[in-house]
């Protein structure tokens, strides 16, 4: 028995839609059509007075219309019967039979929010902060210091677009609330005393010194390092492990394995190393697991 050969057409959304119990049920219900019927108020009531108003509401046979202010409610009303009108025009809008005029707050359209709507936003924001201008006095100051200082007269309107640039980003960063860092005096928001690059400095500083202390005393807790260097536990733990994979290196490449060996097992027991022997230290490091630079380095 042949099979049936496939066709090669697609069918289109619209058509599977349309067969679907999907568009029965909602065709079905009266919200889809009032609303169909909200979303044509603008060609009802035209462009400045929708701008104004928007449809609220049904109950019964009154369509209910909110509207912002008093001025324009009596528009609407001088309007009623010509509004009506258009509304019995629609498929759904021909039960209505008055309308109702209720003040209210202006509308306003919310945009849907995307994954990238807090990028845009930020983007958003240093557009206005910087879309500043710069004073004539300000610009006077800028090119009276170029004249004065670059004889070069390619590089002049170079330089003088950076230094209006830069200018025009202190300008907006100060008008925001910005402020000097305290130790690099890079502008940074209100609500931070230090820039994170200078954050980054002292974060791996603080490890670096760590690191000088556990050399010295490789059984030393987080609360014994704390009091010579004020740092988080995280800290602490990172300048740790840096330490233990350089030891870990160090006796794979039988750089004084022994002491190296002993070094390891007080900074993973906290014990003193004059209490640490060689032979205790190969032991115990020989039922460690192996861990992935270990394995690394075997290859």
């Amino acid at each position: 028995m042949k099979e049936k050969r496939k066709s090669n057409l697609l069918t289109s959304l619209s058509d599977i839609f349309g067969k679907s119990d999907l568009r029965k049920n909602i065709w079905k219900q009266n919200d889809f059509y009032f609303r169909a019927l909200k979303n044509k108020w603008q060609d009802i009531a035209g462009d400045i007075l929708a701008k104004e108003s928007y449809i609220a509401y049904e109950k019964k046979d009154t369509i209910f219309i909110y509207v912002t202010n008093s001025v324009w409610m009596h528009e609407l009303f001088m309007q009623k019967s010509n509004l009506l009108q258009k509304i019995n025009q629609d498929a759904y809008g021909k039960k209505f039979k008055n309308i109702r005029f209720l003040p209210a707050i202006e509308k306003k359209e919310i945009l849907p929010k995307t994954s990238i709507s807090s990028i845009n936003n930020y983007f958003n924001n240093e557009h206005q902060r910087y879309d500043i201008h710069l004073t004539e006095e300000e610009n006077q100051n800028i090119n009276t210091w170029i004249h004065g200082h670059v004889k070069n007269d390619k590089i002049k309107p170079l330089l003088e677009n950076y230094m209006k640039g830069a200018f025009t980003r202190k300008k907006g960063d100060i008008e925001a609330g910005y402020h000097p860092c305290l130790l690099c005096q890079d502008y940074i928001p209100k609500d931070q005393k230090i820039c994170f690059p200078c954050l980054t400095k002292l974060e791996q500083s603080k490890i670096g010194k760590i690191i000088l202390i556990l050399k010295e005393h490789p059984d030393y807790q987080y609360q014994d390092v704390k009091d010579y260097v004020i740092c988080h536990y995280s800290t602490y733990e990172t300048a740790r492990e840096q330490l233990i994979q350089r030891i870990r290196q160090k006796i794979y490449l039988k750089i004084d394995a022994p002491f190296h060996k002993r070094f390891l097992l007080a900074l993973l027991l906290h014990k003193p190393l004059k209490n640490i022997s060689l032979r205790e230290a190969e032991q115990a490091l020989r039922n460690l697991p192996q861990t992935k630079n270990d394995v690394i380095n075997q290859k």
